[in-house]
C-alpha cells in the first residue's frame, strides 16, 4: 500500500470515527463532562455579603399564593434598604399593571426609587417564530437602576451551563 493510500484510509476511518461520535452525541457529552470538571476546578464561594431572599414553599405558605400583592414587594425593598445594600437584583416580572390594587404600583415605584441600585429583570417570550422582551410596565422601569434579562440556556440534561450576555 502507498503512503498516499494510508493517509487517504486513515482520513477515512478518522472521519467516519467523527461522524459516528457526532450522530451517538458522544462528543457533547465529553465537552459537557470537561466544561463541569473545569467549573469545579474553578469553584470559588460566594461572597458573604451576598444575601438571597427567596420565594420558596415556606414562604408561599405563610403568605399566602402567588402572585403576592406589589405592595408586599414594595415592604420587603424598605426592609431590606434599611440595610443599605450595595445593590438589589429582583427577579420577579411586573410586565402589567396590578389591576386589583391600583395603588401598589406606586408603591412599589416609590420603594424602587428610594433603595439604591435596584435592578430588574427582562424576559424573552416567543410568539411562533419571533422573540419578543417583556420589559416592566413603563412606571416601574423607570424607577429601577437597571434591567437585565434572565434568560438562561438550559441544555437538555437540565444543567445551565451558558448564559447570554
Amino acid at each position: 500500500m502507498t503512503r498516499l493510500a494510508e493517509w487517504g484510509l486513515l482520513t477515512l476511518v478518522l472521519l467516519a470515527l467523527i461522524a459516528a461520535l457526532g450522530q451517538w452525541q458522544t462528543t457533547v457529552r465529553l465537552d459537557r463532562l470537561v466544561q463541569d470538571a473545569t467549573m469545579r476546578l474553578q469553584y470559588r464561594p460566594p461572597h458573604p455579603d451576598i444575601v438571597l431572599v427567596a420565594i420558596d414553599e415556606q414562604s408561599i405558605a405563610a403568605i399566602g399564593r402567588w402572585p403576592w400583592r406589589r405592595a408586599l414587594h414594595a415592604e420587603l425593598l424598605n426592609q431590606l434598604g434599611r440595610h443599605g445594600p450595595a445593590a438589589i437584583g429582583l427577579d420577579i416580572l411586573f410586565t402589567e399593571e396590578d389591576k386589583q390594587h391600583p395603588l401598589d404600583d406606586a408603591l412599589l415605584t416609590q420603594a424602587l426609587r428610594q433603595h439604591g441600585p435596584v435592578v430588574l429583570p427582562i424576559a424573552m417570550q416567543t410568539i411562533g417564530t419571533q422573540e419578543q422582551a417583556l420589559h416592566p410596565i413603563p412606571e416601574i422601569a423607570a424607577a429601577a437602576n437597571q434591567l437585565g434579562h434572565v434568560r438562561l440556556d438550559v441544555d437538555t440534561d437540565g444543567i445551565t451551563r451558558a448564559v447570554f450576555l
